[in-house]
């Protein structure tokens, strides 16, 4: 590691009495990230869980938050301790973040930094995992889920936020989790294990930030 590389210890961000589920980082326009990281019910096996199954399971399961900034040691995000199953997905040019309670995936929230409520959107998400929504890479555009009658549509956030009048009439989605396969075992144990400081300190340095903005914000 040379000297001109900062360091981002993650250890502190595992916890060891509750299964990790997903995570999903999300890079922000200033150049710091949002990391949330889904925690399901202590002694849960997370390999028996799939799309199928995530309403019988969410009831118990929490996120934390974190805030990750180059150079220093990542903090819990405070919105993010106000809602202990909130997640935060997207990011637009403008700095709005939009999220939503995973309890409640229809209804999404468009926040400030700092917490500040902006709005919120009534659109019936498609969700590739209980974190985040399919979206198309590079955009804030998601696919939204039309019925069993119709194709799925792609709806842009910052679009339809400056449009918003109230509630828009979607028809229920029976299980917006359906599309997901379950916890990606693999990917998981690769994160445990970069980050578990277990007998060392495993850590991000800048060349790892920097990858991950670019996988987040392709070209």
């Amino acid at each position: 590691m040379g000297p001109e590389v900062t360091p981002i210890d993650l250890s502190a961000t595992i916890r060891t009495d509750r299964p990790l589920l997903d995570y999903h980082w999300l890079a922000l326009p200033d150049g710091a990230a949002l990391l949330t990281l889904l925690w399901g019910k202590a002694g849960e096996d997370r390999r028996a869980i799939s799309g199928a199954t995530v309403a019988a399971h969410i009831g118990g399961w929490n996120t934390d938050i974190w805030v990750l900034i180059p150079g220093q040691r990542p903090v819990l995000w405070p919105p993010g301790q106000m809602y202990p199953n909130g997640s935060m997905f997207a990011a637009d040019d403008a700095g709005t973040l939009y999220g939503w309670h995973i309890c409640r995936p229809r209804v999404i929230y468009g926040c400030e930094i700092g917490g500040g409520h902006l709005g919120k959107l009534d659109m019936p998400l498609v969700l590739e995992t209980p974190l985040s929504p399919r979206m198309q890479a590079g955009t804030v555009n998601v696919q939204i889920d039309c019925g069993d009658a119709a194709a799925p549509q792609w709806r842009n956030l910052s679009r339809e936020e400056a449009g918003s009048e109230g509630k828009v009439p979607w028809p229920s989605v029976p299980n917006p989790w359906r599309y997901w396969a379950g916890p990606d075992e693999n990917r998981l144990q690769a994160f445990i294990g970069r980050h578990s400081g277990s007998g060392r300190t495993e850590r991000f340095d800048n060349s790892h930030w920097y990858e991950l903005r670019a996988a987040a914000n392709p070209a």
